[in-house]
């Protein structure tokens, strides 16, 4: 009994052992189960995309989901798709609401703080001390009372006088006109008739190019121009009655309608002497001294020319860059058979519109409803941008060198910026290169190739830029406290002395030789001359480039901008630039003229407006670099992940962040979208007035800068050129060969049509294959009630031109170099320049 007793005692005392093991036990199959689970899970869901939950993600895809319209019809209005989403994020106001405009905006609330910052204690000589009186002196109010006024009355005297203002000290016997106007192109930085700059390719050279007028070509002005360029000469005439009839403090001659007319008839009979661009037979012409007063005998040139170029011995052998030459050939005419009086109205009025933005509260009013006009606006009495903002924005143009100091010295990061957007160029560039090699048309490659090789980047900001340096080089630039208006007049000259310095080659002009932009500039720019890329600071910021950015994303707009900007070497004005021309030989320039034409005639309406039309003529040299450099920005970042079919096939490598979201399949999209969201566009269907690219064609003299926001001359982007969809026209699709199907005429916009049986070479065409029929899927996947027949790689697909008409669907096809790779749908005829021009297809 004692026995058995002591067994229970021991087995008792065991039971918390056998417990412990029994749920080690328990603890072991649990655990393994968990991780045969846990396998199994993750094998079973490897299909899933990881879930977007990073900030870089959310951002990414809010950018990009937000800005698509998901009503829009990818195949007929594949820009609407991927913009019209996008709410305006300034203020109501604005016309504007495209990336470069909210970059500005916050390159300025930057700026303003940053004057904030220089110290009141600073130097009085320094050129930090000189920004901070420049800004506080124009946000000061009484440097816009109507003192502004009389200091513009006082420079008007100096000038010669206006017959519209007594006080002005106007003259009919006295006034010279050779003395009037080197006063305003010298002192005052006024162009009537024309404009004079250096040109800086080896060695600097002059260059005189037309100016002085309101709008950038002719058909403004014409009798039968259409309803919305009538309306706009109306509001100029407008402008013009009122600012006359504020400035007047004496009757005059004419009546305040007779002074516009007289203007206006001026402005159209100078404008009628500019060849339209697709009969530009000669877009500048290398001459000297001597042939420039040959050509234009009634303008004293040794007197001007010195007076501009102080210091600089002008000669009848000093060379001259024309730029359209055909203008300058009939200018002596048109002067020399214009009364007095005429002349006087004419010059003067261009220095009232200089000066518009720095004047009085009432006429600054007259000028920004103007402006609004132009661009579209609502018509409210306020100006796009704040005084503020305004005040940063004049700052930064007359002290460029110097704001960019202040703005590159506090950006961090800034290194790996310019690094990282340095390698991007360098890949398109190589892209770019290999492209030209499937190019059928152009027959000799090498020039064009050497040409884009020898492309030269400029990134970012000087290193070598010092306080001291920046103080010696704005030591002669005078900025008073007190009027805003006399430091503009002071700035004006000062910038003429540095333009002049740049023919001179001096010490201090190799700032402005190397860095012709600054870095809070927004807009980067191709520099013909020296065959450059410059890309400013501040275009290196969100939205057009970031660190963080999915590839796609920093491919499709600073890679396609990069390729753009260099293929402005084959445009009109770049082809014959250099030591060689690029396309040497009569064959292929005139290939390159036809495929011009067949984009310039192919653009749709803007809108369904049926009098709001393109000029092609002036966009299409544009656009076709555009779209060249989409696709070598494209095919750059196939090679980025390895290959073009890595980036396309291989998933794992191009979704990142940004795929994780649930946004789109493919990275082809994300590029695309991103191309469109950086591209300018202006909300109102009135402010699309076209950039003439063979000069600068000024916005109404009064915006102190070309990248001053919208003027009458910003172009409109070629995205919304080519993207709106058109009632009629003409439209590039990619469908699949339906013999016996019978297209249906388009109900409610432009639809693929199915081919009809027999149709022209139907069975010629190039199978779809590569990376933009994956594009197509793509955006056709975000809309799958769309009439796209979705292409099929297994089988033949074709592409074709459909033309609808009342006769119905025409087709033809283009089968010259499709092979590899196709363009997207886009509802415009032209924009199979992505296959035609790129690829070394046909333009029907």
């Amino acid at each position: 009994m004692s026995k058995l007793r002591a067994q229970v005692t021991s087995a008792v005392a065991n039971i918390p052992s056998l417990v412990i093991v029994l749920l080690c036990v328990l603890l072991l199959v649990f655990f393994v189960i968990i991780i045969a689970l846990a396998v199994q899970v993750h094998s079973s869901g490897s299909s899933e995309p990881p879930r977007c939950l990073t900030a870089t993600c959310l951002a990414t895809a809010a950018g990009v989901l937000g800005s698509l319209d998901a009503r829009a019809d990818p195949c007929v209005e594949p820009y609407a798709l991927a913009c019209d989403g996008a709410p305006s994020p300034l203020a109501g106001h604005r016309s504007r609401l495209d990336a470069q405009a909210r970059l500005r905006h916050s390159v300025h609330h930057r700026l303003r703080h940053l004057v904030d910052l220089v110290p009141p204690q600073a130097p009085e000589r320094s050129a930090a001390s000189k920004v901070k009186r420049f800004y506080e002196t124009c946000m000061e109010p009484r440097g816009l009372t109507p003192n502004a006024l009389a200091v513009f009355v006082h420079m008007a005297r100096q000038a010669g006088g206006w017959d519209l203002i007594r006080t002005s000290a106007w003259s009919m016997q006295s006034w010279d006109r050779d003395t009037t106007l080197e006063k305003l192109i010298v002192d005052l930085g006024v162009t009537p008739f024309f404009r004079i700059t250096v040109a800086s390719p080896d060695v600097s050279v002059i260059r005189i190019e037309p100016a002085g007028f309101a709008f950038p070509s002719y058909e403004y002005y014409a009798d039968g121009a259409p309803k919305h360029q009538k309306e706009l000469l109306q509001a100029y005439r407008q402008l013009i009655e009122k600012v006359t009839d504020h400035l007047r403090d004496d009757p005059a001659s004419r009546t305040n309608s007779a002074i516009a007319d007289v203007i206006i008839n001026y402005e159209r009979r100078l404008l009628e002497r500019l060849r339209p661009l697709g009969n530009l037979t000669e877009p500048y012409r290398k001459t000297n001294v001597a042939g420039l007063k040959g050509l234009v005998p009634i303008v004293k040139w040794d007197q001007l020319l010195t007076a501009f170029f102080q210091g600089q011995s002008i000669t009848n052998e000093t060379p001259v860059f024309l730029s359209q030459p055909h203008y300058f050939q009939g200018l002596s005419q048109i002067i020399s058979t214009t009364d007095t009086t005429t002349l006087n109205h004419y010059i003067m009025w261009r220095m009232a519109m200089k000066y518009a933005p720095h004047l009085d509260k009432q006429v600054r009013s007259l000028y920004y409803r103007f402006m609004q006009t132009i661009n579209g606006a609502p018509d409210v009495d306020v100006p796009e941008e704040e005084w503020w903002e305004q005040c940063a924005r004049h700052t930064s143009h007359y002290l460029g060198h110097a704001v960019g100091k202040l703005y590159s010295d506090t950006l961090e990061g800034k290194e790996l910026l310019v690094q990282q957007a340095r390698e991007i160029a360098e890949q398109v560039r190589q892209s770019a290169s290999e492209r030209i090699n499937s190019v059928a048309w152009i027959r000799m490659k090498q020039p064009l190739k050497h040409k884009i090789k020898d492309v030269q980047f400029q990134l970012g900001y000087s290193k070598e830029l010092t306080d001291k340096k920046l103080d010696d080089y704005y030591l002669n630039l005078i900025v008073k406290l007190g009027s805003h208006l006399d430091n503009v007049f002071e700035a004006e000259k000062f910038l003429t002395m540095k333009q002049a310095a740049l023919l001179r080659g001096r010490r201090d002009s190799k700032l402005d030789e190397m860095w012709p932009i600054s870095p809070q500039d927004t807009e980067a720019i191709y520099q013909y001359e020296k065959n450059t890329v410059v890309v400013p600071l501040a275009a290196l910021q969100k939205p057009i480039f970031s660190l963080d950015q999915h590839k796609a994303l920093q491919y499709g707009s600073f890679g396609s901008l990069m390729g753009s900007l260099m293929f402005k070497t084959m445009d009109r004005t770049g082809m014959d630039m250099g030591s060689q021309p690029v396309f040497s030989d009569n064959a292929t320039r005139i290939e390159y003229q036809a495929k011009l034409r067949c984009l310039a005639e192919s653009y749709p309406s803007l809108s369904k407006e049926k009098d709001l039309k393109i000029n092609g003529q002036l966009t299409a040299g544009e656009a076709l670099a555009d779209v060249a450099g989409l696709v070598a920005a494209y095919q750059a970042s196939g090679w980025s992940a390895g290959s073009i079919e890595a980036g396309i096939q291989g998933e794992s490598r191009w979704h990142g962040e940004a795929a994780r979201s649930g946004l789109v399949s493919r990275a082809a999209l994300l590029h695309w979208l991103r191309s469109v969201h950086v591209r300018e566009h202006s909300r109102g269907a009135s402010g699309e007035l076209e950039r003439h690219q063979h000069f600068r064609t000024q916005p109404p003299q009064g915006a102190s800068d070309a990248a001053a926001g919208p003027g009458v001359c910003s172009r409109l982007p070629v995205q919304r050129r080519i993207g709106n969809a058109a009632q009629q026209g003409t439209l590039l699709c990619l469908v699949k060969s339906a013999p016996g199907q019978r297209a249906a005429p388009p109900q409610g916009g432009l639809k693929t049509p199915r081919l009809q049986q027999g149709a022209a070479h139907a069975n010629a065409c190039a199978p779809l294959k590569g990376p933009y029929a994956q594009l197509i899927r793509t955006v056709h996947s975000l809309h799958r009630d769309s009439s796209f027949v979705e292409p099929d790689e297994t089988s033949p697909s074709k592409i074709v031109l459909a033309r609808w008409s009342s006769r119905g669907w025409s087709v033809s096809c283009n089968n010259a170099g499709f092979t590899g790779k196709c363009p997207r749908c886009v509802p415009v005829k032209g924009s199979s320049l992505l296959g035609m021009l790129m690829m070394g297809g046909r333009c029907d």
